[in-house]
């Protein structure tokens, strides 16, 4: 049974757009004109949907409601049918209960009454309301621009996503930091010593897994070393040195799950910026407001993965990028979103119940190997 088309849809709006957005996307059943009931509280969340819907095609319009009471929801309602006919749908997943149930209310008692469902995001459902039991499959999968854009006013202006030539050498690199951490901390501080010159000198005494990841380097094209120096090839290349490969690595397992169909979307390196954070500063060209390592999207979700190789147990560096990635995942991805953080280093035992207390996987020490099979499963325990 396909979800039936509608040429209007009217949506409530509320903290989280993605349910009112996505029950306007369903293919073969879109509308033609979008008519959201908002609040004062709620004005920012419906210019980010507007913008959404609009760069759809969509036809959108704003009503202010006073407040939630029966007779203010019951006039809004009223002035939006006087406009469109018959043709209506009204999406009661956002708004409040209060607003819900009042707009289910003033439908029951229309000559002809909407058709009324309810976005189940959780179980990839959308439900017919309206003493019918229909219920309809929610095929759509965002793309991880679309899902940003529609749920945060967000946009991707640099991504990379492109496939990783060096998996098997990637993994070598794990597995010889994994086995002297001093040898990382050392291969850190030569690339951070070139950050302006692209030569460092080589350390006059270093342990052989040192030497081991200088060599796995020059193989991959990212430096050159002499008897007494190190010379970066570019900026690039001493970045990918100084961390980077391991945002590689992670590069390349999602690259592989997107191809398995695990996921839906993913990119690496993201820079984004914030239509509506420019808007209020007045910057129309605004400088990028979040740096992603990566993100994906699955089942309309979004994961947002964090890569570190510094140790971050010193000077509480672990506790600033948690809190960090939680704030990040939940403005961009609001409360269906995920996410990792992926450390070489082991974190502080109160580190580890801080990700736990904020819903936080993470992902430390021999682990880091399985990457692959934790991103599975991890995939499956949300969206299942």
């Amino acid at each position: 049974m396909n979800f039936p088309q509608y040429d209007h849809h009217i949506c409530l709006v509320s903290e989280q757009t993605l349910p009112n957005y996505l029950g306007t996307v369903v293919p073969d059943a879109t509308p033609k004109n979008v008519h959201l009931v908002v609040t004062d509280r709620m004005k920012d969340r419906a210019d980010i949907l507007e913008k959404a819907l609009r760069f759809r095609g969509y036809a959108v319009t704003q009503y202010p409601l006073a407040s939630q009471e029966a007779n203010d929801m019951i006039d809004v309602l009223d002035n939006i049918y006087e406009k469109t006919g018959s043709s209506v749908a009204i999406n009661v997943t956002g708004g409040t209960k209060i607003m819900a149930l009042n707009a289910v209310g003033w439908a029951n008692i229309q000559d002809v009454p909407p058709f009324l469902f309810y976005v189940d995001t959780d179980n990839r459902k959308i439900l017919q309301i309206d003493g019918h039991s229909s219920q309809y499959a929610l095929t759509t999968k965002l793309k991880l621009k679309e899902l940003l854009k529609a749920g945060a006013g967000a946009n991707i202006i640099k991504q990379d996503n492109s496939a990783v030539r060096e998996r098997d050498l990637l993994e070598k690199l794990v597995q010889v930091f994994l086995k002297n951490k001093t040898a990382l901390e050392l291969f850190n501080k030569c690339a951070k010593e070139a950050e302006n010159s692209l030569y460092t000198d080589m350390p006059s005494s270093c342990p052989q897994e040192f030497e081991q990841a200088v060599a796995l380097a020059q193989k991959a094209g990212k430096l050159h070393r002499t008897s007494d120096k190190i010379k970066y090839e570019s900026e690039n290349h001493r970045f990918w040195c100084n961390g980077g490969w391991l945002e590689d690595f992670v590069k390349a397992r999602l690259f592989k799950l997107q191809h398995e169909e695990i996921l839906d979307d993913w990119a690496s390196n993201i820079e984004l910026s914030n239509e509506q954070g420019a808007a209020k500063t007045g910057k129309f060209t605004p400088d990028p407001v979040n740096e992603l390592d990566a993100a994906f999207t699955a089942a309309n979700r979004f994961f947002v993965i964090e890569c570190k190789t510094a140790n971050l147990a010193k000077r509480d560096g672990f506790s600033r990028a948690i809190y960090k990635l939680d704030s990040v995942r939940k403005n961009l991805g609001g409360v269906l979103s995920r996410g990792l953080i992926v450390s070489v280093h082991e974190p502080r035992s109160v580190d580890i119940k801080r990700c736990r207390d904020l819903h936080i996987e993470l992902l430390y020490g021999s682990d880091v190997l399985k990457l692959e099979d934790n991103l599975k499963s991890w995939i499956r325990n949300v969206t299942h």
